[in-house]
C-alpha cells in the first residue's frame, strides 16, 4: 500500500520474506563447530521454514501468472504447485529409501559419496525439469534416509565435499547483485529489508 505495488507482486515479496537462508546458517554453525539441542532445533526450524516458503512462493507465482494472463483464479491452478511439491517430496523420500538399500558394509567411502551425489543430482534434475526448487526433494531425501537408520557418517562425508559448492553459492549470489538496480529500488528496497526483519521477529 505504501509503495503502491501490485497485489500479486506484494504476494511474491511476502513469500520471499518468509524464507530463511539455510546456507549462511549452516556455514555459521560449521565455522564455530556448534553442537547441541539448540543447533538441532534451529536446523529443523530452518528446514520447515524454507519448505513452507517454497510452497507459498509456488502458489503466489501461480496467482501472478493468472492475474497477468487475465485468467480467473481456479482451484486447480492453485493446487498444482502443491501437488508438484508433494510429488518432489515423494521422489526425494524414494531416493532416501533407495540409498538405505544401496549402502552396504562392503561399499567404500568413495562409492558411497558417488551414490549420494548421483541421487542428489537425480532429485535436482527432476526438479529442474518441472521448473521447481530441488530443496523439498533433497530435504525428504535426507530425512527418509536418516529415519530409516542411515548412518550420519554419510552426511559428515558429504559435508567435507560441500564447502566449494557453498562458496560458489555466495560468489554467484554476489555476481547477480547489480548496484545500479539499487537506484530504482531505492527507498522501497530499504523499507522491505527492515519490514521483513520486523515481520520475522514479530512472528517469532
Amino acid at each position: 500500500l505504501i509503495f503502491r505495488f501490485s497485489f500479486p507482486f506484494s504476494l511474491l515479496l511476502g513469500a520471499i520474506g518468509s524464507a530463511t537462508a539455510p546456507v549462511s546458517t549452516l556455514m555459521t554453525i560449521r565455522q564455530y563447530k556448534a553442537k547441541g539441542h539448540f543447533v538441532d532445533t534451529v536446523l529443523k526450524v530452518i528446514m520447515l521454514d524454507n519448505l513452507l516458503a517454497l510452497i507459498a512462493f509456488s502458489v503466489c507465482v501461480s496467482v501472478l501468472r493468472m492475474v497477468e494472463g487475465g485468467a480467473a483464479a481456479d482451484a486447480a491452478s492453485l493446487l498444482m504447485p502443491l501437488l508438484y511439491n508433494a510429488l518432489l517430496l515423494l521422489i526425494g523420500g524414494a531416493a532416501g529409501f533407495a540409498l538405505t538399500r544401496l549402502i552396504t558394509p562392503t561399499r567404500s567411502p568413495d562409492h558411497i559419496l558417488a551414490l549420494v551425489i548421483s541421487l542428489l543430482l537425480l532429485n535436482a534434475g527432476l526438479s529442474a525439469h518441472w521448473d521447481l526448487s530441488p530443496l523439498p526433494a533433497c530435504m525428504a531425501f535426507g530425512a527418509v534416509y536418516i529415519s530409516l537408520g542411515g548412518s550420519k557418517g554419510v552426511f559428515k562425508q558429504l559435508s567435507r565435499f560441500a564447502p566449494p559448492f557453498l562458496l560458489l553459492f555466495f560468489v554467484l549470489s554476489g555476481a547477480k547483485l547489480n548496484f545500479a538496480s539499487l537506484k530504482t529500488a531505492g527507498l522501497a528496497g530499504l523499507a522491505y529489508f527492515f519490514i521483513r526483519i520486523i515481520g520475522k521477529y514479530t512472528g517469532a
